[in-house]
């Protein structure tokens, strides 16, 4: 089984991981090394985990990792634009809640 998993530098010094396929699935280390081998170590025991347990062990969908450049560049009548959309959103969310 392959998983992909990702990278992050950690705020106070070397990184952490996480594999999404694999929820909970995370992991710190000193360098990327250590912190790969451990993101390993973890997947592997939750993979044990879950057969023990007779669960679907996740497959990984195939997906692309990319990355975009945004701007940070808005005018006043952008921002307000988007604003007003995320209103919109957040009180649609707000009513699907309520009626929940």
């Amino acid at each position: 089984m392959e998983y992909s998993v990702l990278i992050h530098k950690a705020e106070e010094g070397g990184f952490w991981s996480e594999v999404p396929a694999l929820p909970g699935c995370l992991s710190q280390g000193e360098t990327v090394e250590e912190t790969i081998a451990n993101t390993k170590e973890a997947a592997e025991l939750i993979i044990s985990c879950l057969r023990e347990d007779n669960r679907e062990i996740p497959v990984e969908d195939e997906f692309t990792v990319l990355r975009i450049r945004v701007s940070d560049d808005y005018t006043e009548e952008r921002r307000q634009w988007l604003s007003n959309d995320l209103d919109e959103i957040c009180g649609e969310i707000q009513q699907t809640q309520k009626e929940e």
